[in-house]
Formats: structure tokens, C-alpha cells, sequence
């Protein structure tokens, strides 16, 4: 790794009403041990901004404020930041979530070496009421079709993609709610989206958190069984009484 030559790394964040968590997740990547980056901050239409979150912006050659007339949900600007971006690679990273300092000279070190268009990492995950840290080895794993549409622990925070692929497959912007999963799908039927188990990020989580949210749940999993099992009715009914014994 000494030796490296870093590849252009265009990050792509949104947010929407929460300038302080924004400035957190900006400053993670800001002390990352990785030089060669943009970030491309997208405003989803906010009531409201903070002095200091637009100062960093223009203080920082490498850092562009794109804001968006109205509330679009996430789907809409990641797409945004996709197009906008300029880098050899697109990562992402929610508002109310951090990167550790040494995520993305690992994780591009990793893709690079092994010639790969997507990746994810493990992660820690921080439960705001209980205030305690969980471990997630979703790194472990590879992000594979069939199996990833009954149970896909990919964190958004810790994904990597080349540029090619990411401008190839599209976020869902009619929905607000697992979003991010249907794309990762997208992506694993178009490539290899190999795990790597080091602990890339923190993903803070509470009851408002799209992922334990049970309505959410259950329609997404209805966009995936439409999306991917309509042609597949032993997937398609398994699926369904997998979701049916979860509660889902």
C-alpha cells in the first residue's frame, strides 16, 4: 500500500434538516487518511441551513453544495450526486452516520488490487436510545443474488462502487424507504459486490431508522419480489413465507 497510487474517490452525502449531523458525517471524511477526493454535499431541499456547513463548502475547493428545490428523498440525490460526480469511484455516506479514518485507503486498496467494480465493508452499529454499539459483519459476505434479496445486511455508508456501474444503475426515486437495497441488488446482478471485513463506519440507528421501520419493511419486500421473482414462482413464494415468518 506504500507505494499506492490513489484513484479519484467523488463522495456522495444528502441531507436534509440536520446540519450538525451533516457536520459530523462531512468531518469523517474530511480526517480521512485518503487525499485524492470530492464531496459532493447534497441539500434535499431543507428548511434551513447552518453557517458552518456552508463555509466548509467554500473554504474547500474539493467540496460542492447541490441543492435541490424541494424534498426529493435519498433516492433522487444520490442519482443527483452520481451524475455530478467526477471521481474514478463513487462511495457513500449518510448524513447521520461517520466513516473511521481509515475506510477508504482500505477499501479502494482493496478493489484495486482485486479488480473490483463494487464492495461493502463491516460496520458498528450505534442504537441512539440505548446508547450501545453493535458489531456487524456484514463484510463478511458477498452481496449475491438470490439470497441477498431475503436477508441483505449491506450498510449504505459502506459501499464503494466503480463510476461505470454506478451511472449504469439508477436509485429508486418514487419511494423513501429501502431504496438503497434495491439498488445494491441492481448492482449484484451486474457484478461481483465482494464484502470486506474490517469495521469501515458507524450507522447510527433509532426507532425512526427506515430498516426497523415494519410498514417499510413489507413493501419493499414487495418491489423485490416484483422485481426480481415475477418470473420465479418457487423464489417468489419462497420469499413470501420468508417474510411472512419474520413478520414482515
Amino acid at each position: 500500500m506504500k507505494d499506492f497510487i490513489e484513484p479519484k474517490v467523488s463522495v456522495i452525502l444528502p441531507f436534509y434538516n440536520n446540519p450538525k449531523e451533516t457536520i459530523r458525517a462531512i468531518n469523517s471524511v474530511k480526517d480521512q487518511n485518503y487525499s485524492n477526493l470530492e464531496l459532493l454535499i447534497i441539500d434535499d431541499g431543507s428548511d434551513y441551513r447552518d453557517k458552518e456547513l456552508d463555509s466548509i463548502a467554500f473554504n474547500d475547493n474539493n467540496t460542492l453544495i447541490i441543492k435541490n428545490k424541494k424534498n426529493m428523498g435519498p433516492g433522487y440525490s444520490r442519482n443527483i450526486g452520481i451524475i455530478h460526480s467526477k471521481g474514478d469511484y463513487i462511495a457513500f455516506l449518510d448524513s447521520d452516520d461517520e466513516w473511521h479514518p481509515n475506510k477508504l485507503k482500505k477499501q479502494i486498496y482493496f478493489m484495486c488490487t482485486n479488480n473490483l467494480e463494487a464492495s461493502h465493508t463491516s460496520y458498528e452499529r450505534f442504537d441512539k436510545r440505548s446508547q450501545k454499539v453493535k458489531s456487524v459483519f456484514s463484510g463478511k459476505y458477498e452481496c449475491k443474488l438470490p439470497w441477498s434479496a431475503f436477508r441483505c445486511t449491506v450498510a449504505t455508508p459502506t459501499v464503494i462502487l466503480k463510476r461505470e456501474i454506478a451511472l449504469a444503475t439508477r436509485f429508486l426515486e418514487d419511494i423513501r424507504f429501502m431504496e438503497d437495497t434495491i439498488y445494491w441488488l441492481n448492482i449484484a446482478s451486474k457484478t461481483n459486490f465482494i464484502g470486506l471485513n474490517i469495521n469501515g463506519c458507524r450507522v447510527y440507528v433509532d426507532d425512526d431508522t427506515a430498516a426497523f421501520n415494519k410498514k417499510n419493511l413489507i413493501n419493499g419486500m414487495k418491489i423485490i419480489r416484483r422485481n426480481y421473482f415475477s418470473s420465479n414462482f418457487f423464489l417468489w413464494i419462497t420469499h413470501f413465507f420468508y417474510c411472512k415468518i419474520r413478520g414482515i
